[in-house]
């Protein structure tokens, strides 16, 4: 059979038969339009729900993976009608009037966006060889015509996208800029119906590890603020001095809707950006909610490697905790949920009655969880990370009565180590690391995770022991639960699990776990 690929910004009929963890939408193409095999059959769609047929655009091609987007319908409307217009123009030296070259490459007419909607059905008769300028003009305006016509008639016309059999969970898209821009990818959707989505998505990477866990257990927690949660964002920012995100798999700056950005509060932004920046291509924004106040450099200058920043978390409850750090440096983008985040490390913690808690925290930056929480009880940790000492000493804590919070502690103790590369840690580190003997280790990696081999010889050759209590938290499901089903190897059982929606209208969330020596 004869098969050919897809191409970039063409359009095709999809349906959609589920909503995958990524956020988009796994459809296959529809067979009723296209009459020969495609590579590959199946597509991920931003913007579709389960059960729903659309109209998309390829926008991405990556090896065997293809992305598109559904399309708004004052958009396709414009198209269509833009396409009988150019026809009427079109140059007969730009048209292959070969039609079998042209049925069995698919090279597409005038414009690009022409789509195989229109060219399956034009070149459906095989014997056709040879055929006139006047006829392949006329022909494909009248198929643009056809499609328009039947589009609507089968109300593909009916809501803000080509898209009909519309799902009960769709609602109207809050942002005008949404499928187009690069930032939310599940603003079709009610809140509480996307955190149901993320759930799911959380027990499927568990039935392919094969963890056994009662998800009737599990505990959720929305995020206090559900918009203008960020603060922590990259503006792009085109030759028109307009700023915005790009738009999905190209390079294209799409410009902030009118209202503003949903992600994070532009105003706030707007009102202190520096006049010399708007001409830059990239700046770092990083806002503080409990002050509104916003710090703006161009990104990767010596003015981000050099300044510092502060941001305000809420907790202790009623003694907010001021943070300095640098600009370039890694923190939590959601402060509205770190409270209840912290709050709950910090009941998981009192399950060790111990009046000091023996702490080792991998993956520890500035000890942001440890530092905290020792706010609350008596805290000895020891930090483990790839940030330089020196570099530790710049970062400092004040409680509300702007006094600063003493961290001579953890820097004494902190070793800076590379965790991916622990066959190059010298003898003093491991031999530091061992004599630690910690009630309970707290993980937070990155998004790679803890890779098997690494974790492997961090237990076997450095800690030599096995901690009673492991606190594990990430920002990705799928390598939290791999790493999960590696530490049952070493006889742990998850005792505790919650999903903190970090990353509100999002396919991303966070997800804590406890789990506790059995065996």
């Amino acid at each position: 059979m004869q098969q050919r690929n897809f191409k970039l910004r063409q359009w095709i009929k999809v349906t959609c038969k589920d909503f995958a963890s990524e956020g988009l939408g796994v459809c296959h193409v529809d067979s009723e339009v296209v009459k020969q095999h495609v590579k590959p059959h199946t597509i991920f769609v931003w913007g579709i729900l389960p059960g729903e047929t659309a109209i998309v655009e390829i926008n991405n091609i990556k090896r065997k993976v293809v992305q598109a987007i559904v399309i708004r319908s004052e958009y396709a409307k414009k198209v269509l009608e833009l396409q009988q217009l150019n026809l009427e123009k079109a140059d007969p030296q730009s048209i292959n009037l070969d039609c079998t070259t042209v049925a069995n490459s698919y090279i597409m007419f005038w414009p690009q966006r022409l789509t195989w909607l229109i060219v399956d059905q034009y070149f459906s008769n095989a014997s056709i060889t040879q055929v006139t300028f006047e006829s392949i003009k006329n022909s494909i305006a009248s198929y643009a015509k056809k499609l328009s016509d039947d589009l609507n008639k089968e109300e593909f016309f009916s809501s803000e996208f080509v898209i009909k059999n519309l799902s009960k969970l769709r609602i109207s898209s809050m942002c005008e800029n949404f499928t187009i821009c690069g930032g939310c990818k599940m603003l079709h959707i009610d809140y509480s119906e996307g955190v149901k989505f993320k759930k799911k998505w959380l027990q499927n990477h568990f039935i392919r590890d094969k963890i056994d866990y009662g998800f009737d257990r599990l505990k959720v927690f929305e995020s206090p603020k559900k918009i203008h949660y960020r603060n922590h964002v990259q503006l792009h920012i085109n030759k028109r001095k307009e700023r915005g995100f790009y738009s999905p798999g190209t390079y294209t700056t799409v410009k902030f809707p009118q209202d503003g950005c949903y992600l994070f509060d532009q105003k706030v932004v707007d009102d202190s950006f520096p006049a010399d920046l708007e001409l830059v291509r990239c700046v770092r924004c990083r806002i503080d909610d409990h002050s509104n106040t916003s710090k703006i450099v161009e990104l990767n200058s010596h003015q981000d490697k050099s300044q510092m920043f502060s941001v305000t978390v809420n907790y202790p409850k009623n003694n907010p905790v001021s943070i300095t750090f640098p600009m370039t440096a890694f923190f939590q983008t959601n402060t509205s949920i770190l409270p209840i985040w912290l709050e709950k490390i910090e009941s998981l913690l009192s399950a060790n009655n111990s009046e000091v808690l023996n702490v080792l925290e991998l993956f520890s930056g500035f000890g942001f969880i440890s530092q905290l929480i020792g706010q609350v009880r008596a805290v000895n940790s020891l930090g483990i990370d790839v940030l330089k000492t020196e570099d530790l000493g710049k970062i400092f804590l004040t409680d509300s009565k702007y006094e600063e919070i003493d961290t001579t502690n953890f820097i004494s103790q902190y070793v800076q180590a590379d965790l991916f590369q622990i066959d190059r840690w010298v003898k003093p580190v491991k031999k530091k690391i061992s004599k630690f003997q910690c009630d309970t280790m707290i993980m937070n990696p990155p998004r790679a995770g803890f890779p098997l081999n690494s974790m492997k010889t961090f237990f076997d050759h450095v800690l030599g022991y096995s901690p009673t209590r492991i606190i594990y938290s990430s920002c990705n499901a799928a390598t939290f639960s791999r790493d999960c089903a590696n530490l049952k190897e070493w006889g742990y059982e998850i005792k505790d699990l919650s999903l903190f929606d970090f990353f509100p209208n999002t396919s991303h969330y966070e997800v804590l776990g406890m789990l506790e020596k059995v065996s």
